[in-house]
C-alpha cells in the first residue's frame, strides 16, 4: 500500500477512535437520532477504507474482512433496542477498529512512488545511483520522467524546447512525462536536479516542473546538485529556489553542507536579524527553530557523480581504521569489503541476519585480514519500517561488532573508499559490485544458503 494512503487511512482510523466516544455518550444518553447519524458517518468511513485498501490488497484479505465485520457491527448496533445491548456491540466494534488498525500499521506492507526527474540526458549520473538503490527495493515502484527543457532568448522569454528521454542509457526505462499525472500519482519522493526554475539565463525546465509546481505534488521534494564542488561551493548556488523549496538537499561533504546551511539561514534571517537590533536582544527561539530545520534539511550524503567514477586517487584512511589495517611491522593486512543490502535482508530476513553473524563469526578469527563491513545506508531504516520484528536483533550485531573492536563498521557517506582501500569484495550481489569489479580486484558474491 502506498505511504501517503496508509498515512491518510490512519488519520481516518484515529478519527473513528474518537467518534467512538462520542458514540459512547450519545448511547448512555438515549439519543437515538444522533446515535444513527454517527454510526451511519462511521459505516461510510470504514466502507471508504475498505475501497481504497482493496486497491493494493485484494478483496479477500485479513484486513479487507475485519472492515466487513466491522460495519456488520455498526448494523447491529443501530437496530438494537437496549442500551446494554448498544454498549456491549460498542466494545466489539472498537476492538475491531483495534484491530484493523494494528494490521494497517505493523502488517501491510508500506510502498513507495519514486520519481526521478532528469532534463539533460548528461546530468543523468547525478541521480543514478539513487535510482539504482530505490530500484534494488523491493518497496520502492521507481517512475524515471525525463522532463522538457527550454533554451533561454536574450530577452528572458523561452525558445526552442528540447527533450532528451530518448538519450538515456538503455537500461533506464522511461516515462513519458505526457503519461504520468502527478497530481492523482502523488509520488512518495520527487528527486530533481535542476534548482533554477525561471531564473537560469541559458535555460528552463518546462515550467510545470518549476520547484513550487513539483511541492505541490509530494511530500518528500528532494534536490540533488547536478554538479560536484570539491567542498567549495560558490553561495549563488546555495541559494537558488529550487534548494529553498526542497525537502532536503543532498550535498556531497560536511563542509559543503556548512555554506548550505550558513546561506539558507542567513537569507531566511534576514529579518529576524532587523527585529533583533530592534528590540535589542537575540530570538534564540527562533534561531534555534531555523537551525533545526536546516540540521534537517542538508544532508552529507555524497554525490551520484562519485559512484559513477571509482577514483585512482589513494582515500583518506580514518585513524581508527588505520590502526586496526596497518600491523606493527608497517605492513598492511589484507581488506575485505563485506556488503549487505537491503534486498538480501527484505527477501531473506533471519536467514540474511544469520548469515551477517556467520561472516562475522568468520572474520573474527582471521589474523591477517581486517573486515570492513558497510551495509546499505537504509538496511536499519528498512528493517524498522517493513520488519520491524527483527529491529532488536540487527541491532544486537551492529552494537556488538562495534563493541569488539575487531573490524571496522562503515557507515559513512563515502562508499568509494571503502571500495579504494579494500582487497577484495564479499558479500551480496548489488549495484556495487559493478563498480568494484572496474577495479579489477576479486568479487565474492556470499550465498546465503551456505552456513558454515
Amino acid at each position: 500500500m502506498r505511504k501517503y494512503l496508509k498515512e491518510k487511512l490512519m488519520t481516518l482510523f484515529s478519527e473513528m477512535k474518537e467518534a467512538e466516544k462520542t458514540l459512547l455518550r450519545l448511547i448512555k444518553s438515549e439519543d437515538n437520532f444522533n446515535l444513527q447519524y454517527l454510526l451511519t458517518e462511521l459505516q461510510q468511513a470504514a466502507l471508504a477504507i475498505g475501497k481504497e485498501a482493496e486497491k493494493s490488497e485484494g478483496d479477500d484479505s485479513t484486513f479487507i474482512h475485519l472492515l466487513e465485520e466491522y460495519c456488520e457491527l455498526i448494523w447491529q448496533c443501530n437496530i438494537s433496542k437496549t442500551c446494554s445491548e448498544k454498549l456491549k456491540i460498542l466494545a466489539q466494534i472498537s476492538d475491531k477498529r483495534k484491530d484493523a488498525t494494528s494490521i494497517l500499521k505493523h502488517y501491510i506492507q508500506t510502498q513507495y512512488e519514486i520519481v526521478f526527474l532528469p532534463y539533460k540526458a548528461s546530468m543523468w549520473d547525478s541521480l543514478e545511483s539513487v535510482w539504482r538503490a530505490a530500484k534494488e527495493d523491493i518497496n520502492c515502484d521507481c517512475y524515471v520522467i525525463p522532463i522538457p527543457y527550454y533554451d533561454k532568448r536574450p530577452d528572458g522569454s523561452l525558445g526552442d524546447m528540447h527533450y532528451e528521454g530518448h538519450q538515456l542509457p538503455e537500461y533506464v526505462s522511461v516515462t513519458d512525462y505526457k503519461h504520468y499525472d502527478f497530481r492523482t500519482n502523488h509520488p512518495d519522493v520527487i528527486y530533481f536536479h535542476n534548482p533554477y526554475d525561471q531564473y537560469n539565463y541559458v535555460t528552463s525546465v518546462h515550467p510545470d516542473y518549476y520547484s513550487n509546481r513539483l511541492k505541490e505534488y509530494t511530500d518528500m521534494l528532494v534536490y540533488i546538485p547536478y554538479f560536484v564542488s570539491s567542498d567549495n561551493v560558490p553561495e549563488h548556488f546555495c541559494s537558488t529556489m529550487g534548494v529553498f523549496r526542497a525537502d532536503r538537499v543532498i550535498v556531497e561533504s560536511e563542509k559543503i553542507r556548512q555554506t548550505y546551511m550558513n546561506v539558507y539561514m542567513n537569507i531566511l534571517g534576514e529579518e529576524q536579524k532587523k527585529s533583533d537590533i530592534v528590540n535589542g536582544y537575540v530570538n534564540k527561539k527562533y534561531w534555534n527553530n531555523l537551525k533545526q530545520i536546516a540540521e534537517t534539511k542538508f544532508l552529507n550524503l555524497g554525490n551520484p557523480k562519485y559512484d559513477k567514477v571509482i577514483l585512482a586517487q589513494d582515500a583518506v584512511i580514518p585513524k581508527e581504521w588505520e590502526e586496526l589495517i596497518i600491523k606493527t611491522d608497517g605492513s598492511k593486512k589484507k581488506v575485505i569489503f563485506y556488503n549487505t543490502t537491503v534486498d538480501a535482508i527484505l527477501k531473506s530476513r533471519e536467514k540474511a541476519l544469520l548469515k551477517i553473524k556467520n561472516t562475522l563469526d568468520f572474520f573474527r578469527e582471521q589474523m591477517d585480514v581486517v573486515l570492513l563491513w558497510r551495509p546499505h545506508p537504509l538496511v536499519r531504516a528498512t528493517i524498522s519500517s517493513v520488519i520491524p520484528q527483527l529491529s532488536d536483533e540487527y541491532d544486537d550485531l551492529v552494537e556488538k561488532y562495534q563493541s569488539e573492536g575487531w573490524g571496522i563498521f562503515d557507515d559513512t557517506t563515502d562508499f568509494n573508499r571503502a571500495i579504494i582501500i579494500s582487497d577484495a569484495y564479499y558479500g551480496d550481489k548489488s549495484s556495487v559490485v559493478a563498480l568494484y569489479e572496474l577495479t579489477g580486484k576479486p568479487v565474492l558474491i556470499q550465498s546465503l544458503d551456505i552456513i558454515t
